[in-house]
């Protein structure tokens, strides 16, 4: 590109250099190289040494080199913490290997580092605002350090084989606007500490091995734009993430939720289940440091363990193991579209005498007659579930449904249910209709 032939040494002015660029120093007011900007020169091999080039710009506030063809090793020793104005360092798209030069983390100004190296432990000591790491070849976990990198906005960390469960100190990045970790080879359950990202707007953990259910404290997040948890293996998603869903805001396509459309296929998720999975740090991931109650273990219904668990359904019956004995329960029933008919599936003396159930689907078949009024699912105390929509139930609706004291979503649409509604209203999705 003829870049270097700019170059002249016999001139000394080297704010004349292309690539370079020249200001005044803030606290000297003088002229001074604040920039160097590579980016996409096509340089190459290991002749660009940044050791003895960056550390002797002692006015420079950015430099970039990225898009390149640089390769060795970036020394550890670099020396930019020296730099009094230093901000930026760009060295991404390039060949380098080795260690990640932990000695840039130093830098003072830092607030945009991007590169291509191994991540380090001490990635927390980091004072930069945004953390770009994305599209090499990272492996290993994300270090628990990245939670006192307290400053940080965007973290950047897509396209790479990191591995492992995501640290609960991910929650102390309190003024996180963007977080994406998408298309990697992270697995677990997503932290509860993730509820404390108040300022999050854009959450990207697609294309992982994440499990389990989403936390709905996660959906309840205040700023939050865009959640994208599509191809993962995640088993349940509760009424406020459904209201996500139905804005198009959560992204949980190719996952395990039996219930929603365009999801992985039975084989698939058994498959993955089969294997045992555990998160190392399993008991961190109940922990809400933001809390009054921080350092305990909050566990919710969407999140009972963090050992991976099938879905709750992918055949018609599902053992699960009922919440507060951990004796295995029949926990689901889903007889969705088996077009099942006519008045003999009687639900009064089924569904009542299943007193672990927490959910139970049959729509979309074509069952009639009357639902007895004296079903006695309030009794049941983990039902949070019944669709018996798409069906052609007719008579009164059985109003001591209502009395199910956990329930979260009720679907009766599209029968020939009559008489008057109860002013008892329950909670339902959004796209749900309640008669």
């Amino acid at each position: 590109m003829g870049i270097t032939r700019t170059w002249n040494r016999a001139d000394r002015n080297v704010c004349k250099y292309e690539g370079f660029a020249c200001d005044y120093r803030p606290d000297f007011k003088r002229l001074s190289v604040a920039a160097a900007d590579f980016n996409g020169y096509n340089f190459s091999g290991p002749d660009l040494q940044t050791k003895g080039l960056l550390d002797k710009l002692v006015d420079l506030a950015i430099f970039h080199a990225n898009s390149n063809k640089f390769k060795g090793s970036v020394p550890d020793d670099i020396g930019v913490e020296n730099i009094k104005y230093f901000y930026e360092l760009d060295l991404s798209n390039n060949n380098y290997h080795g260690g990640f030069p932990t000695s840039v983390l130093a830098a003072r100004q830092l607030t945009f580092l991007d590169i291509s190296q191994q991540l380090p432990n001490n990635v927390g000591s980091t004072s930069a605002l945004y953390l770009t790491f994305a599209n090499n070849l990272f492996t290993g976990p994300i270090p628990n350090s990245i939670g006192r990198a307290k400053r940080l906005r965007e973290v950047l960390l897509l396209g790479n084989n990191f591995s492992g469960c995501l640290p609960y100190e991910i929650g102390f990045l309190k003024t996180a606007t963007v977080f994406d970790a998408s298309c990697n080879k992270l697995t677990g359950p997503i932290p509860h500490s993730f509820a404390c990202l108040t300022k999050i707007q854009i959450l990207n953990l697609a294309t992982n091995e994440f499990y389990g259910p989403v936390p709905e404290m996660v959906c309840k997040l205040p700023n939050l734009q865009n959640l994208s948890l599509s191809g993962n293996y995640f088993t349940q998603v509760g009424p406020e993430c459904r209201k996500l869903i139905w804005m198009k805001r959560l992204d949980v396509r190719k996952n395990c939720i039996f219930d929603l459309p365009n999801q992985r296929t039975a084989q698939e998720c058994r498959e993955f289940f089969s294997k045992p999975r555990k998160c190392p740090n399993e008991k961190s991931l109940t922990i809400v440091p933001c809390s009054k109650n921080y350092g305990n273990a909050a566990a919710e219904f969407d999140q009972q363990s963090t050992v991976a668990a099938p879905p709750i359904s992918y055949d018609a019956l599902s053992p699960q193991n009922k919440p507060d004995t951990g004796v295995p329960s029949v926990a689901a029933i889903n007889f969705n579209g088996y077009n099942f008919s006519g008045p003999d599936f009687q639900i009064q003396g089924f569904v009542d005498k299943l007193l672990d159930l927490s959910i139970f689907h049959a729509n979309s078949n074509g069952f009639n007659g009357n639902v007895p009024n004296e079903l006695d699912v309030q009794n049941i105390n983990f039902l949070f579930e019944l669709d018996l929509s798409n069906n052609k139930y007719t008579g009164g609706f059985p109003m001591s449904v209502l009395g199910a004291t956990n329930l979260t979503f009720l679907d009766i649409r599209f029968n020939s249910f009559s008489g008057r509604s109860s002013k008892r209203s329950v909670q339902s999705r959004p796209g749900r209709a309640f008669p």
